[in-house]
């Protein structure tokens, strides 16, 4: 995940003022487009809806613009979840 930019999860899983405050992140695979998906979920979500979606081209070595679509992620396999089981 260092080729993303984003692997400090300890932060993003840090409920304090200064933290990331998620509950749980899922990392997906999009063989075909080459990209990682990612899905964070900030805690308090509801209905299973990711507070926020990114997504990172391989092939590019950047990060996707606009909207990550549901393309990306529906039907892809889940890499990776990391689940914040100490939320107060």
């Amino acid at each position: 995940m260092t080729a993303t930019g984003v692997n400090n999860y300890d932060d993003d899983m840090d409920t304090s003022s200064d933290g990331g405050n998620f509950a749980k992140i899922e990392i997906f695979y999009n063989k075909s487009e080459n990209v990682i998906v990612q899905k964070l979920y900030k805690n308090g979500y509801k209905n299973n809806e990711p507070t926020m979606i990114n997504a990172y081209d391989l092939s590019k070595k950047k990060m996707v613009d606009g909207n990550i679509g549901r393309l990306y992620y529906d039907n892809q396999p889940l890499v990776y979840t990391w689940t914040n089981n100490t939320v107060k």
